[in-house]
């Protein structure tokens, strides 16, 4: 949550943009609701990362990790921030960019907080068995939440948000499952 009032009170990796009132209790300038959503992101894209890096070694294992947890976690911003900016009006961007009004260096931020926080965790979590149903569930999770965006955006003809979410989280869930089956 610190980060995000960093972004909001400094435009730090976001870009510059403001909350309104109806997203429910601030502290600050920032939403309590924003940290919780964000642990909710970073721990369904770092379960679809864990799973699509399955059978790596290394550092080869660790980069692609990395990467595809990021990844993961800006798909997850394709269709949250779309639905939140123009359909919600939970907050409103000072400088408006191509993708539904949204800046690019809010992706960008994304990408590199995702990877700041899927590094922290590879490094505290590297060590610790994980339990399969937990695993199963925030996996589902992710495909969940996507959804229920997806067709939120449907319903308010974000139709490109939709079928690009759609689609990659579609490609993620075959590398997933793919890969969680060859390595079982």
């Amino acid at each position: 949550m610190y980060i995000e009032h960093l972004g909001v009170t400094t435009n730090f990796l976001f870009g510059a943009y403001d909350y309104h009132t109806n997203f429910g209790f601030m502290i600050g300038e920032t939403p309590v609701t924003i940290g919780f959503a964000w642990l909710l992101v970073i721990g369904c894209s770092h379960e679809m990362a864990r799973g699509m890096t399955k059978g790596m070694k290394g550092i080869t294992k660790w980069v692609s990790f990395i990467a595809a947890g990021s990844l993961v976690t800006v798909t997850m911003d394709l269709i949250l921030d779309p639905v939140s900016y123009i359909i919600k009006h939970y907050w409103e961007w000072e400088n408006e960019g191509v993708y539904y009004g949204i800046p690019l260096s809010n992706f960008i931020g994304w990408f590199l907080l995702a990877s700041l926080f899927h590094t922290t965790g590879s490094l505290l979590l590297s060590k610790h068995a994980c339990n399969s149903s937990w695993e199963r569930r925030m996996g589902l999770t992710f495909g969940l939440i996507n959804g229920m965006f997806i067709l939120i955006a449907i319903t308010g003809e974000l139709f490109w948000a939709a079928i690009l979410t759609a689609g990659l989280s579609v490609m993620w869930y075959f590398i997933y499952h793919w890969r969680v089956k060859k390595y079982a």
